[in-house]
């Protein structure tokens, strides 16, 4: 069960850091344009 719970929160931890990469590429993007 554990195992499980580990695997399952380097999931959610590996699509969350894509997430954010993904925010922080657009962010940076549109504060490029803005400015």
């Amino acid at each position: 069960m554990q195992v499980t719970i580990c695997r399952l929160r380097q999931k959610l931890i590996q699509h969350g850091y894509r997430i954010n990469a993904t925010r922080g590429v657009g962010y940076t993007i549109s504060k490029g344009g803005a400015a």
